[in-house]
């Protein structure tokens, strides 16, 4: 070979692969005290926040619950006295806006007249919506009338000056149309 000039053979080096890392994330028993910290500070503030929002959105939804049942016990004792005046008085304008009082008292008069006085309501569901300032819930009661009658009814009522109005009213039952 070539050992008397002292020249190296020219050949290309190819270095190996680093070994192989495994897990990408450092231990927390190898990270200083502060950051293991600062770490369970965030979780629990996390924790701490999502709580707080739960709890707030449970508190939102007894709160429409109980508001519902006072308001449809309101509804249902102005028809149960026949203060058919007394709805539409206290109704929001987009009501009033869509019936006149002479419409509403005949709605109401049939109701009264093909499926009797509300006796009892159960509540299927509601729904809650505030925007720009304004509250809408909607609500769907199963409720049985003293004429031995079912029907479903779904309202919708809107906050004036922090007190609700009937907004809209539809009664659905077979016994309206049969009987």
């Amino acid at each position: 070979m070539n050992q008397e000039t002292g020249a190296v053979p020219s050949t290309t080096a190819v270095p190996p692969p680093p070994p192989p890392h495994y897990g990408s994330f450092p231990s927390v028993a190898s990270q200083p005290p502060a950051t293991n910290r600062r770490m369970w500070l965030w979780i629990g503030l996390g924790v701490f926040l999502m709580g707080a929002g739960i709890a707030w959105f449970a508190h939102m939804m007894v709160g429409g619950y109980r508001q519902t049942s006072a308001l449809i016990a309101t509804l249902h004792n102005q028809m149960s006295r026949q203060d058919w005046d007394a709805i539409y008085n206290e109704a929001a304008s987009g009501y009033r806006e869509e019936l006149t009082a002479d419409q509403n008292r005949q709605i109401f008069e049939g109701i009264e007249r093909k499926l009797g006085s509300p006796v009892s309501t159960k509540q299927k569901s509601f729904f809650i919506n505030t925007n720009n300032g304004v509250t809408v819930v909607t609500a769907s009661f199963e409720t049985t009338f003293s004429g031995n009658a079912t029907a479903t009814e779904t309202i919708v009522w809107r906050s004036y000056g922090g007190s609700f109005r009937l907004y809209s009213y539809n009664i659905n039952s077979i016994d309206l149309i049969t009987r």
